[in-house]
């Protein structure tokens, strides 16, 4: 389709002349020409106007413009302009007394065109029969395909002439790219009120569906960042043999709890193929994390010491609340700072009580503050900032797996002594037993012929 209007006008009185034309579907390209233009009936090579274009509206100050007085010809081009809409061209006059006189030419193209049209291609030949194109976040809109068939000649490829060729063609919308294969995870995100979709790479991997490997770690990086998280849990053995040995068989169970299941989280966690999952990857996150904070909160709430019945409550409202505050938010910083906060303070009440009771330092022994107390205080204070503020996604396997080590390793100096019994306190004597005795005569014969002199003992049982 190729179409072209001409029509005259002329610049006397007045500075300006509007004219629109209406583009139609399927235009490819318009062309606005200035033609024949002419100074007081008399033709020059300089034309002193400026041609100007817009869609939809009069051209204003920043539309498409050209100064016809440094171009000849004069003319303007728009590739793949607005389809169904008027465009509106603007002839200005120079300032200046003369009378200007011109011919505009609007040439409408729909055919097709060279490859500097806006668009993608894509080429199928008899040895590539199949070929694709993914368009990442397309635009809203109506799409268009053209298709054109080339015959190659002596002078390169050319328009085919009596030749049929047939091509079946398969468009489809997909929120990633194959899934994001096996190095990614394709995720639903929002940001600025956009919602998308979007893969998150891992393992080092790059690109729309996580296919660029030119920074992916090695397959030997990937298993040792694996042993070492899950190996490092292995420090819960010391403290776990501490507590059965100080008979604190609940804390001990908390913290076989809390090994067994970051052992086997850390090993699903992993990105890339050394994986290995026992069971579904949200389960093992919860109770890792709730493993965590149970062992932090066991410990602090067993060096204050308090009674027994005390001491149960609040394992039994900490393993309730730890529980709805990882359902909330679990990567929270305040899920682990809040419940030690807390417990801390349940502690340092309990001392200052029994500190005031009595009237000397609770712990009373220099020992235990320089040997337990402050070697076990700084090595969780070091773990905590670790976590807090050292660790990210570069240094997770390593950073990480020091959290491990120094968090078991300082329950093993914090967790305090088995109390021991108090001297003063006597075993309880046995109750006598109340109600009727049972008593059985044994008659001893002492071998004499008189029955008078008989022994007779009783023995009685209640």
């Amino acid at each position: 389709m190729c179409g072209q209007v001409f029509c005259y006008s002329t610049l006397k009185s007045i500075s300006l002349c509007v004219r629109r034309v209406f583009i139609p579907n399927y235009t490819s390209k318009l062309k606005v020409q200035l033609l024949n233009c002419s100074t007081r009936n008399k033709s020059g090579d300089i034309c002193p106007v400026v041609l100007k274009i817009r869609a939809r509206a009069p051209p204003v100050h920043n539309s498409s413009a050209l100064d016809c007085r440094e171009v000849n010809p004069c003319e303007l081009d728009t590739l793949v302009p607005a389809w169904e809409q008027w465009y509106y061209i603007l002839v200005e006059r120079y300032p200046s007394n003369c009378d200007v006189y011109f011919r505009i030419g609007v040439q409408v193209t729909g055919e097709w065109v060279s490859q500097s049209v806006v668009g993608f291609s894509l080429t199928v030949n008899a040895s590539t029969n199949v070929t694709k194109l993914r368009v990442p976040y397309p635009q809203t809109g109506t799409w268009y395909l053209s298709l054109r068939s080339l015959c190659a000649t002596e002078h390169g490829f050319e328009a085919c002439a009596n030749v049929t060729a047939e091509v079946y063609m398969r468009a489809y919308l997909t929120p990633c790219i194959n899934d994001c294969g096996t190095y990614g995870q394709c995720k639903l995100l929002r940001t600025n009120n956009y919602l998308y979709a979007a893969c998150e790479c891992k393992a080092g991997w790059e690109g729309w569906g996580c296919t660029d490997n030119s920074e992916a770690y090695s397959y030997s990086f990937q298993l040792l960042s694996t042993l070492l998280l899950c190996l490092s849990n292995l420090m819960f053995v010391p403290p776990v043999a501490i507590a059965i040995r100080s008979h604190y068989l609940l804390e001990a169970s908390v913290y076989i709890f809390t090994m067994f299941f970051s052992t086997f989280y850390h090993a699903c966690d992993q990105p890339g193929i050394v994986v290995f999952c026992i069971m579904e990857y949200d389960v093992l996150q919860f109770c890792d994390f709730l493993g965590s904070l149970m062992s932090v909160w066991v410990t602090v709430i067993a060096m204050a010491r308090l009674k027994s019945i005390i001491k149960q409550v609040l394992y039994l409202l900490g393993a309730m609340s730890l529980s709805m505050a990882l359902q909330l938010d679990r990567h929270g910083l305040w899920n682990l700072l809040g419940p030690s906060l807390f417990a801390l303070g349940i502690m340092a009440v309990a001392w200052t009580v029994r500190t005031i009771r009595r009237r000397r330092c609770y712990p009373p022994t220099w020992k235990r503050w320089v040997f337990f107390l402050f070697p076990g205080t700084m090595i969780a204070t070091s773990a905590v900032a670790l976590y807090a503020f050292v660790e990210t996604e570069e240094n997770y396997f390593y950073i990480h797996s020091i959290w491990h080590m120094l968090i078991a390793g300082s329950v093993g100096f914090l967790l305090p002594p088995r109390a021991k019994p108090d001297a003063k306190v006597t075993p309880m004597k046995r109750r006598r037993g109340c109600g009727y005795q049972l008593c059985v005569n044994e008659h001893e014969e002492l071998g004499l012929v008189d029955p008078a002199i008989i022994s007779i003992n009783s023995i009685c049982t209640s």
